[in-house]
C-alpha cells in the first residue's frame, strides 16, 4: 500500500520534516513504514558503514544497515528475516526512494571508471 500524506498531517514524521510519500508493509504482524527521504537523509544514509560482511553483501543493491535505516529499524530487527522478507522490504524501499538507488548505481559506475 502506497500512502500519500498531506503536508499538514501529523500522521507521519521522520526527522524534522513531513514526508509526502510512504509505503507500509507487514512483516510478521508488524507494520514497517518506509518513508520518503530528504536530501539530508540520503547523505546520512550514504555515510552508514556496514556492520560486517553479511550486512554489506546479503542484498544486491543496498546494505542491511541502509535498509534498516530506511525502515526506521535496527539491523538487529532484521536478523531473523528470510530471503523473501528482505526482498519484500527492498521492493518497498525502492518504490518510495528510487532517488537513493539511482545515486548508489551512479556512484558504483563512477568507482568502476576510476579504477
Amino acid at each position: 500500500m502506497l500512502v500519500n500524506i498531506s503536508p499538514g498531517s501529523r500522521a507521519f514524521l521522520f526527522g524534522e520534516y513531513m514526508s509526502k510519500k510512504c509505503k507500509i508493509v507487514n512483516l510478521h504482524g508488524s507494520e514497517i513504514v518506509f518513508k520518503e527521504l530528504n536530501v539530508s537523509d540520503v547523505r546520512n544514509l550514504l555515510s552508514i558503514k556496514p556492520v560486517d560482511y553479511i550486512d554489506a553483501l546479503i542484498l544486491e543493491d543496498i546494505t542491511l544497515s541502509e535498509l534498516a535505516f530506511m525502515a526506521g529499524m535496527l539491523v538487529d530487527d532484521l536478523l531473523h528475516a528470510t530471503s523473501s522478507d528482505l526482498d519484500m522490504l527492498c521492493i518497498a524501499a525502492k518504490e518510495v526512494n528510487p532517488l537513493f538507488f539511482g545515486i548508489r548505481d551512479r556512484l558504483g559506475k563512477l568507482v568502476e571508471r576510476v579504477q
